[in-house]
């Protein structure tokens, strides 16, 4: 049999009052009943100790009276200690009570035993709540990876939860998307719905109108096959700015876009000659929906093109949604969140260009499975890197 001498008893026990017994026999490779018996001599020899040092002798009952108030003082301290919750103590959360009894064991020496005996929690529940309080949860973990997404470009605050999964995904993150949701939420990351954009649609009763040869189909198995283009105004400091840009339906990428203070054709047709110059190519399908589509000058642009022009009702915003979409995501993510009425229009002007090149070449977007900008998606499919989404 093992003997152990008193200096190895009492750090011994001095271990089994801090961590508990189970925990410091573990630690010191003792069986918990020595460890228990220990105690129990100790108990034993303070109690004689107690009664020695009292000229009074006093029996069994007056012993257990005497502890049982000592006990209740002790309790009644703690308690009073205690009123920095400002509510009783069950009304506390487990680890509110939990980091009341670790800062306290410590400063003012209590037991973590009567600590948790008066604060009605369990021993082994703080026990397991010290041992893991510095451990990163897994949201916690997912929230750092959605900042260092967050942090790669000064737009991407804008992103949401599909978005953010795409992006998660391309760092070879799998994660459902209630857990997106969760740590974004817990990292107040979630963004409330913005406005929604007015209409600019005018009929011209007078003009020829085009036949809708897309109905609404926006899907392209390759680049330059369906354009889209329509015509949205900025309120600026002085004036409105109209924004004419241009879409190919493949990949959602703006291929060019012209703005001025008017909503002349003029703005229409150097969208579209932008458009085809950068692209180097005859021929499209392209839907519009307003009035100034329809001048002569502009079908005579379209025919010197081979273009095959598609044009949608007025008041049938769903028969141009992708490009109403561009419009929403541009406003919402982008001028809703500045005050263009203070800005005059060149400097707008400036804030639409730098949007559209991090929309086409950094914005993660829903419109392909891998949420790739829709730049870099094109030029994967020309490479014949990418495959176009079903």
């Amino acid at each position: 049999m093992v003997k152990y001498n008193k200096e190895f008893k009492e750090q011994a026990l001095l271990l089994s009052d801090e961590i508990g017994v189970k925990k410091a026999a573990e630690q010191l490779g003792l069986s918990y009943y020595t460890i228990a018996e220990w105690r129990k001599v100790r108990s034993r020899k303070a109690k004689e100790e107690r009664i020695a040092s009292d000229k009074t002798p006093l029996n069994e009952r007056e012993l257990a009276m005497q502890r049982e108030i000592q006990e209740l003082k002790k309790a009644n301290e703690i308690l009073k200690d205690a009123r920095f919750f400002r509510r009783r103590p069950e009304e506390v959360s487990t680890q509110g009570l939990f980091s009341y009894i670790l800062e306290n064991a410590k400063e003012k020496m209590w037991s973590i035993v009567k600590l948790c005996r008066t604060l009605k929690v369990s021993e082994t529940g703080f026990y397991k709540w010290k041992r893991n309080r510095t451990k990163m949860k897994r949201w916690q973990l997912l929230l750092v990876e959605i900042h260092k997404i967050l942090s790669q470009d000064p737009e991407n605050d804008n992103y949401g939860i599909q978005r953010m999964r795409l992006a998660l995904e391309q760092r070879g993150i799998k994660v459902s998307r209630s857990t997106i949701i969760r740590a974004m939420r817990k990292g107040n990351l979630l963004h409330k719905s913005r406005r929604s954009p007015d209409g600019l649609t005018k009929a011209d009763r007078k003009a020829q109108r085009p036949e809708n040869l897309l109905k609404g189909d926006f899907s392209a198995d390759a680049p330059n096959k369906k354009w889209l283009t329509d015509i949205t105004q900025v309120p600026c400091k002085d004036g409105k700015l109209y924004i004419a840009p241009m879409m190919d339906c493949f990949a959602g990428e703006i291929i060019a876009v012209a703005m001025d203070d008017n909503m002349k054709k003029e703005l229409c047709i150097k969208a579209l000659k932008e458009a085809y110059e950068l692209r180097k190519l005859m021929g499209s399908y392209i839907t519009v929906m307003l009035t100034q589509y329809t001048s002569e000058a502009y079908k005579l642009e379209l025919a010197r093109r081979h273009a095959i022009q598609s044009m949608s009702g007025v008041g049938k915003c769903y028969d141009n949604a992708r490009m109403e979409s561009f419009f929403a995501t541009l406003k919402k993510e982008k001028l809703y969140r500045i005050d263009t009425t203070k800005l005059k229009r060149e400097e707008v002007k400036k804030i639409v260009w730098r949007f559209i090149v991090y929309y086409n070449r950094r914005r993660i977007t829903t419109m392909n499975p891998k949420g790739y900008p829709p730049a870099i998606y094109r030029e994967l499919f020309e490479t014949g890197l990418s495959k176009p989404a079903a």
